[in-house]
């Protein structure tokens, strides 16, 4: 095939015509070659090949010692009729890649987006409780490797159910979203993680390495949301929606579980709920106990 190929070739560059057979024979390999060539190529490619065969075949035929006008145009149509079919080809192989390629990175974008929607908590707008899994056992395990700490505030928002029963659902929905943009707005740092952990309750996970952030961070998170002036008649804290928080600052050990940390944030809350609410408990720890790892 591939020396009948080439023999075509030759036959229809330097070769006499001699028959509508010949030439029929010699079309049919010609377009067997374009085809083998420009199949793959992008459509310019393939017009500039096409142009330059075209070139250098009308060229090949002026300089023949036995050059038959006739024959020149019949081969040079021949040619033409086999080369913009193919680069009409290439053109529409063009666009269907391109297009694939778009469809395939906007199917890609919207992934991320929805991937990006099953991390945020749909009421409040902050990270969701998977979202601060994640972020937790990520920096655990960055602490661990770096031997440092890591800290966490747990809030919780006062006699959050006597504000629904009072003051209806829709209410303590306004009262969450209110809450949940002052915590947004107080994170100091990219890396600090603002979560709703559940209910009434939202966490801030610092990155490791902050030590000294979470009792300055809450104190003024719960002075920010008591500013906020939202009327609570039937809080036993105070006229107002207020927060109480428990920080804990861990430096974790060896295979430690990471709900330790929550453990020790969680008994810090409700050390302030049962000290009065509206106040700030810190539970730290350099190391973890080996009691409570696991």
């Amino acid at each position: 095939m591939r020396r009948k190929l080439i023999y075509s070739l030759k036959s229809a560059i330097g070769g006499e015509a001699s028959g509508v057979d010949h030439i029929s024979e010699v079309v049919k390999m010609k377009r067997v070659a374009l085809i083998r060539a420009f199949a793959r190529l992008r459509f310019v490619y393939a017009m500039l090949a096409g142009t330059f065969l075209l070139v250098t075949y009308g060229i090949s035929v002026l300089i023949r010692p036995d050059f038959h006008f006739p024959g020149a145009v019949s081969h040079c149509v021949f040619m033409v009729s086999g080369v913009l079919p193919l680069a009409y080809v290439a053109y529409s192989m063009e666009r269907y890649e391109r297009g694939t390629f778009s469809d395939h990175r906007t199917i890609q974008e919207n992934m991320k987006a929805l991937e990006a929607l099953t991390l945020v908590d749909g009421l409040t707008g902050v990270a969701n409780r998977r979202a601060f899994d994640e972020a937790l056992d990520r920096e655990w395990k960055r602490a661990v490797r770096a031997e440092s700490v890591v800290s966490l505030i747990l809030f919780g928002i006062d006699a959050f159910k006597a504000y629904n029963d009072t003051y209806g659902h829709q209410g303590g929905d306004d009262a969450l979203k209110k809450v949940a943009e002052v915590l947004a707005g107080t994170a100091r740092r990219a890396a600090d993680v603002v979560a709703r952990y559940g209910g009434e309750e939202f966490v801030i996970l610092f990155g490791s390495g902050c030590v000294d952030s979470g009792p300055d961070v809450a104190e003024l998170v719960r002075a920010r949301v008591e500013e906020l002036a939202i009327p609570h008649s039937a809080s036993p804290a105070s006229d107002v929606v207020t927060i109480s928080a428990g920080v804990a600052t861990i430096a974790p050990k060896g295979n430690q579980n990471p709900s330790v940390m929550i453990d020790r944030a969680d008994a810090a809350l409700y050390e302030a709920k049962d000290s009065g609410r509206n106040c700030v408990c810190t539970r730290n720890g350099e190391d973890v106990p080996e009691s409570e790892a696991q």
